[in-house]
């Protein structure tokens, strides 16, 4: 224990001054770091834009039986139709590789019958009417749940979706109508639309990025020299596609039961555009 005459010691009064003063900067130095850091800070928000033309067209297309007998026949009834689909794509100068089932598959097709009233006749609705119907019209809940209703498989439905890819569409564009014009002829009843893309997307993303980088990095110094700081490290960043790569054309050709042939369709690509956002966070010192 230190007496009076031991603290009143001008060398250890300086020492605990001198230990009091540091403890002193340390607070303040820890406080600053811990709770005004994140005032310190500036983030600039840059967009880089790329325009490019697509150089592959994707095209979606199939074909569907309704109401065969067996399901048996109904599938060889469609796998006999996507064959001569894929035969007549392939004549046009598709390859076959390029050529990809998205979907396959088989459904029965009911048909409900009910008691109509004191004359005891039946009428006969199928699932698929009772579906289109305004319930105005036809009521769902008053076919099934109606005690005299008998459930009767009528017939199979199968349908099958292939995936089309063409290829170098800037010096084939007449392979990607014809293609279309002869998978509706061949008996395509369900051409869903066509979609394009860019075969080097990820360098054409890249190159929308340091686009970004360096229009952040630009507004960011503006924005240091507008408040009259200096900016430090980037301690932090983030990125972000407002902008993604797609393009879908809806071609109504070759719709119905065994496929049409008609005018051959004009598709064309056109521009596509990707569009990133790049946040850039700085450290500031005044």
């Amino acid at each position: 224990m230190l007496d009076g005459e031991t603290i009143k010691s001008p060398s250890l009064v300086k020492i605990i001054g001198i230990l009091a003063l540091c403890a002193i900067i340390i607070v303040a130095i820890l406080r600053d770091k811990i709770v005004n850091d994140r005032f310190k800070q500036i983030t600039a928000v840059g967009q880089g834009k790329i325009t490019y033309v697509p150089d592959t067209a994707v095209i979606s297309l199939g074909a569907q039986v309704d109401r065969v007998p067996k399901a048996e026949d109904a599938l060889n009834r469609l796998n006999d139709k996507i064959d001569k689909i894929k035969k007549a794509v392939i004549a046009a100068g598709v390859k076959e590789e390029d050529i990809t089932t998205s979907n396959y598959s088989l459904s029965p097709q009911y048909d409900y019958r009910f008691d109509s009233g004191a004359s005891g006749a039946s009428v006969g609705v199928s699932a698929r009417d009772i579906a289109v119907s305004s319930p105005e019209i036809a009521p769902m809940p008053a076919v099934i749940n109606s005690p005299e209703k008998v459930l009767t498989v009528t017939g199979y439905n199968a349908n099958q979706q292939l995936t089309i890819k063409v290829k170098d569409i800037a010096n084939n564009n007449n392979l990607l109508n014809k293609a279309i014009a002869e998978a509706g002829k061949a008996g395509a009843n369900q051409i869903n639309g066509v979609s394009f893309e860019a075969s080097n997307l990820e360098a054409l993303k890249q190159q929308a990025r340091v686009k970004a980088l360096e229009d952040a990095k630009g507004k960011a110094k503006e924005l240091a020299a507008a408040a009259g700081v200096r900016l430090k490290d980037i301690t932090g960043w983030y990125e972000n596609f407002v902008g993604l790569p797609y393009a879908m054309d809806s071609v109504a050709y070759g719709k119905g039961g065994a496929g049409v042939s008609g005018p051959m369709p004009q598709v064309s690509a056109g521009t596509n555009e990707i569009v990133v956002e790049i946040g850039l966070t700085y450290d500031i010192r005044s």
